[in-house]
C-alpha cells in the first residue's frame, strides 16, 4: 500500500520521473542503484575473468558515481572501494614480492 499511495502521490503531483523510479526504489529500498551496478559488472567479470581489471573498472566507476548514489548505495560503494583499494595494494605487493 505505501508504495502505491507515494507512486500514485508522485503520479498526481506531476512528478513522473519520480513516480517512474518509485516503482523499483521503493520495494528494494536504496538498495536499487547498488544492484544495478553489480548486474552490469557481473557479465564483464564473466567475459573477462580478471580480478585485476575489475578492480580497476569498479574503483573508477563506484568513485564517480558516488555523487549520484542514495545513502544505503553510497555505504555499499565505500565497502566495495575499500575492499578494491585493499586487493589493488595487495597484488600490488604481490607481484614486488616474487
Amino acid at each position: 500500500m505505501i508504495l502505491q499511495a507515494k507512486a500514485l502521490g508522485d503520479l498526481l503531483g506531476g512528478d513522473l520521473i519520480a513516480f517512474v523510479s518509485a516503482v523499483y526504489t521503493d520495494p528494494m529500498g536504496n538498495m536499487f542503484g547498488a544492484i544495478l551496478l553489480l548486474t552490469l559488472f557481473i557479465p564483464i567479470y564473466v567475459k573477462t575473468e580478471s580480478v585485476g581489471f575489475m578492480a580497476v573498472l569498479a574503483f573508477l566507476v563506484f568513485g564517480s558515481l558516488e555523487v549520484v548514489m542514495p545513502a544505503a548505495g553510497i555505504n555499499f560503494t565505500r565497502i566495495l572501494l575499500v575492499l578494491v583499494a585493499g586487493y589493488l595494494l595487495y597484488s600490488a605487493y604481490a607481484s614486488v614480492r616474487r
